[in-house]
């Protein structure tokens, strides 16, 4: 399907520009990625647990940087409480990271009779941290449980059975968080936790989520420590142990409890971090040169970086209903906006049921909404990956988040431009504007959900995303129903050929007869006054004309000269016309009575300039944006339709 609808788009690029060839090579490039992700993540491994009892000592590493007290307390408290002898320890990063609280956190460990790492030089990065601590410890293995989120009473009793494998580095879990009712910003992740990482796994990649992770102290020491390379440790570390050879596992079912963000700025923040970290890896330590990986562990490393570039090209898809209707900017050249209905909606339509199948209902609908939600962002980390401007990692605030930053810039630019686009759509209605207007309002109302979390208060949000999602929707449905009664069903828009002139001329007295590149008005009397039956008989012996006696100077109309005929486009009078060359017995007639035989018909005169400029050939129907949309010469092409959809 996907193979038939792009073979289509390879034929709609002529003469759209570097816009279109930009649209043509996103498309081409998604389908691509989408289909290198069903063959890398077709195979997954399922664990049902580990396959021994836990065994050996046991560290438990909380890193905190500035989070609330209360927090913290609630994670130490989870953390002492598992099931399993252990030695906690409270990673104390708010002295060197300037936070006003991180005296408190040492009193909160002197509290509950916990060791408390104070560093006061160092980086400010959560690796520098769990290193300092690594350094001070000597426990057989290292679990690293977030500051905001609780460990279960089993914990150990749920990773450490892997360790019976000595070539096991790490152990990462599945992640679970609170969120909000419907969890609006995708935070609980399904697609990836529940087939991604399976299916790395089965491939010896399995990545390190950072959080509910237990590592083996051997493994941590052969690469030198967790990674200060990035941002944060987590992806290079895996990175760091498959390379020397150490395998992974990934244990299906959370093991921790914690919080997500609640606004649209922190998810930006947070998700800027992890995308940096994983483009800053593709572009100076690439997979497909690192020296000890797998060909499998190649191409899942290099998929993992290259979804976030991906996502970038989409930012074409989500801008195309503005060029095209704001600025005119010819996307596709098709015979009609409805041919490119009939062939995009079955691709579409597929890959939006794999997403749903892969992530369920909910899930795969939260997972296309935060894609278009964090495009703009991912932007900005690939410049940030590319230069290393503004390299630093805030941690992500749970408790006093912010609703309102100028990360939030492009995302309110794209949302504006998409509701002046569905507006425009409304004052010049027509097929092909609808279509556009219809994609500008999806986009609109799936950005609209996470981008209006302008408080805190869950009943706030709601309503203002509410009303969001009904007016943008309502706006583009409008510009359908205004396009149908403007332009009539969606099969006007295929450009008439000859041989359909007959039935054309019988519609009414107004009716459009395309010959050669003329069109001619039923109804519209010559300088001598003809009768209107006289009119209709001239139009259609014009219609059964030999193709070289029709083709004398193709003309070219725009769409304003289809709907307002001038009064200039009348036909000569009698006495100014030469009489043709009798057809060919191969071209036919059309006899009526009172008629002259074809051999004896007028030439037909040539069409004067248009008010839309001179005439250079075919009928032009209007295409999304309101820009001409021309037919090739039907008589050259023998009928055939070449029209273009800008």
């Amino acid at each position: 399907m996907g193979f038939r609808y792009l073979s289509w788009r390879t034929t709609t690029l002529d003469g759209t520009g570097l816009a279109g060839f930009a649209l043509g090579f996103a498309e081409v490039l998604n389908y691509l990625f989408t289909l290198a992700g069903v063959l890398l993540y077709w195979k997954v491994k399922q664990r049902s647990g580990p396959p021994a009892k836990p065994e050996g000592s046991l560290d438990v590493f909380i890193p905190v940087c500035g989070e609330p007290v209360e927090v913290v307390e609630r994670t130490l408290q989870a953390a002492l409480r598992i099931d399993y002898p252990h030695n906690t320890y409270l990673l104390n990063d708010g002295r060197i990271a300037n936070k006003p609280n991180w005296a408190d956190i040492e009193s909160l460990a002197e509290k509950y009779g916990v060791k408390c790492f104070t560093r006061t030089t160092g980086s400010r990065r959560k690796a520098g941290n769990l290193n300092h601590a690594l350094k001070a410890t000597g426990s057989e293995f290292v679990a690293v449980v977030d500051a905001d989120h609780r460990a279960r009473v089993d914990f150990a009793h749920q990773v450490l059975g892997y360790f019976k494998d000595p070539s096991v580095a790490y152990v990462s879990t599945a992640q679970f968080f609170e969120t909000q009712s419907g969890d609006i910003f995708g935070n609980k992740e399904t697609f990836f936790y529940a087939y991604i990482q399976p299916a790395k796994d089965a491939a010896n990649s399995a990545i390190s989520c950072g959080n509910g992770v237990v590592y083996r102290r051997e493994a941590l020491e052969s690469i030198g420590g967790f990674s200060e390379w990035n941002i944060v440790e987590d992806l290079h570390s895996s990175y760091q142990f498959h390379a020397e050879g150490w395998t992974s596992v990934y244990h299906p079912r959370p093991v921790t409890r914690g919080l997500a963000p609640l606004t649209g700025v922190e998810v930006l923040r947070q998700r800027l971090g992890w995308a940096t970290d994983s483009l800053r890896m593709v572009f100076w330590d690439n997979p497909l040169l690192k020296s000890g990986l797998t060909l499998k562990q190649r191409l899942n490393y290099l998929h993992l970086g290259g979804f976030y570039l991906v996502m970038v090209t989409q930012l074409m898809f989500f801008l195309a209903p503005a060029l095209v209707l704001l600025w005119n900017v010819p996307l596709i050249r098709s015979e009609s906006a409805w041919t490119y209905v009939v062939y995009a909606t079955p691709y579409f339509t597929l890959q939006f049921m794999y997403v749903m199948l892969m992530g369920g209902p909910r899930g795969g609908l939260r997972s296309i909404q935060k894609g278009i939600y964090l495009a703009p962002t991912y932007l900005l980390a690939t410049l940030r990956a590319l230069t290393g401007i503004n390299f630093s990692s805030p941690v992500t605030e749970k408790a006093k988040q912010k609703t309102l930053s100028w990360i939030l810039l492009p995302q309110f630019v794209l949302f504006a431009l998409l509701m002046l686009s569905i507006a425009q759509a409304l004052i010049t209605p027509s097929w092909a504007r609808a279509v556009a207007a219809v994609w500008a309002a999806w986009i609109a109302s799936a950005l609209a959900i996470p981008l209006f979390t302008v408080g805190i208060r869950r009943w706030f949000q709601k309503s203002i995303r509410s009303v969001a999602r009904v007016g943008v929707t309502g706006a583009a449905a409008t510009a359908a129903v205004l396009a149908f009664l403007a332009s009539g069903p969606p099969d006007d828009l295929e450009p008439s050929s000859p041989p359909n002139a007959l039935m054309e001329a019988k519609r009414d007295d107004r009716a459009q007869i395309q010959i050669s590149g003329f069109v001619e008005q039923s109804g519209m009397g010559d300088d001598k006054g003809d009768s209107s039956s006289t009119e209709n008989s001239e139009v259609l012996r014009t219609a059964s004309l030999p193709i070289e006696t029709r083709t004398a100077k193709p003309a070219s109309l725009s769409h304003d000269s289809l709907s307002t005929p001038p009064a200039t486009r009348r036909r000569s009078s009698r006495s100014d016309r030469s009489t043709p060359e009798a057809p060919s017995a191969s071209s036919g007639s059309i006899r009526s009575s009172g008629t002259k035989e074809p051999a004896d018909l007028p030439r037909v005169s040539e069409v004067p300039e248009t008010p839309n400029g001179p005439s250079t050939g075919g009928t032009t129907h209007e295409g999304p944006g309101g820009s001409s949309v021309q037919a090739a010469d039907q008589n050259s092409k023998l009928g055939g339709g070449n029209a273009g959809l800008e």
